[in-house]
């Protein structure tokens, strides 16, 4: 009962505006995506946080009824609020579990976190996983299980395959986009470009760069120390300009847009293991991976401490996104947003990826 109630006090609190103050800022950097510095009597400025928001905004304007909009929010089933926009629904459904959204008057949802991942070890016997890592090391305790993917209805993993995996695969025709120069800090959203160019639908790089969630902390250095947003939330900075502030964004928000497309197929591969992400390309679906720009493991040096809303965390402005097109026993063969390599040893691309948190997304098929 105590979550429904907070549930109920987000949904109407985050429907309101956010507060946010703009700050100058000074940049040096030559490498990766750019290195931020703050004058020393320069502050950054946090978003709120969500509780923030409810003790700030209950106290001043205690709500009086829900909010009608165009995008229904429900958690198991209860409806608990309407919102104008999908985005302020999705901030405030994305804290609790069993929740989907749904326009009015549809049927379908267009966004929910349920389990998508079911694991099968036979026709009859399953269990359910939110997270594609865990169910696949979950499935490996089997020589004959499978996952089945819930939304699109299909397998997109088995054991049989993983143990049949050919030795190399190319896809051809996944289409080279570059990012340079519109979008100095594009490269995840260039290389999402390039899969849904593949599939069809012919998205522009800069439309992508306008509907990526963005996360509006304000960072920068102060006395060493980095501030910044969570690249998890959103894309932190500006990604047209490397003159001001910018790092970049995870895998989750690009998740979410590329779900905007493919609601049923789009798949959340971070967590699994290297080989899981080639089953894929074996049946030549490209797959979008986090790596750096050099395309190896990187020394802790190349790392730095960033102090987020959520917690300190760690980050290197080599951070690079890419999307891996083929593969044989030496080699994986990628494109390049910034179009300087088309191929990197295996073992070292493979380290890459590992050390930048396994971070993939795909479509189930």
């Amino acid at each position: 009962m105590k979550k429904v109630i907070i549930a109920l006090v987000v949904l109407v609190i985050l429907a309101g505006s956010g507060l946010g103050v703009a700050v100058l800022f000074v940049i040096r950097g030559d490498y990766g995506n750019g290195e931020p510095v703050l004058a020393a009597n320069q502050v950054p400025v946090y978003r709120l946080g969500a509780a923030e928001q409810i003790s700030m905004e209950l106290l001043a304007n205690p709500p009086e009824s829900p909010q009608r909009g165009m995008y229904q929010v429900f958690v198991a089933g209860l409806l608990l609020g309407e919102f104008e926009t999908i985005v302020q629904a999705h901030d405030a459904a994305s804290s609790f579990d069993n929740v989907f959204i749904r326009q009015v008057g549809s049927h379908s949802a267009v966004w929910d976190n349920y389990p998508p991942f079911f694991v099968f070890f036979d026709e009859t016997t399953y269990d359910e996983f939110l997270d594609f890592g865990e169910a696949v090391a979950y499935a490996r305790r089997s020589p004959v299980s499978y996952i089945y993917h819930r939304r699109d209805q299909s397998r997109i993993w088995s054991h049989e395959e993983a143990r049949g995996l050919p030795e190399s695969h190319m896809i051809y025709g996944v289409p080279q986009i570059y990012q340079l120069p519109a979008l100095p800090r594009g490269c995840e959203v260039t290389s999402l470009a390039m899969i849904l160019n593949f599939r069809g639908i012919y998205v522009d790089k800069m439309q992508l760069a306008d509907e990526v969630r963005r996360d509006p902390t304000q960072g920068g250095i102060v006395n060493g120390r980095v501030y910044m947003g969570d690249p998890n939330y959103g894309f932190i900075g500006n990604m047209h300009d490397i003159t001001e502030f910018g790092y970049g964004v995870y895998h989750r928000p690009i998740f979410d847009l590329l779900r905007s497309y493919y609601p049923n197929q789009a798949v959340d591969l971070t967590g699994a293991e290297f080989d899981d992400l080639l089953q894929f390309v074996a049946r030549d679906i490209p797959v979008w991976i986090v790596t750096n720009t050099r395309f190896h493991y990187l020394p802790s040096y190349q790392f730095f401490t960033a102090h987020t809303p959520g917690g300190e965390r760690s980050a290197t402005w080599r951070m690079h996104a890419v999307v891996i097109t083929g593969y044989d026993q030496s080699h994986i063969f990628f494109n390049d947003p910034l179009g300087n390599a088309t191929f990197a040893p295996r073992s070292s691309f493979e380290a890459a990826w590992v050390q930048m948190g396994s971070q993939a997304v795909a479509l189930s098929r």
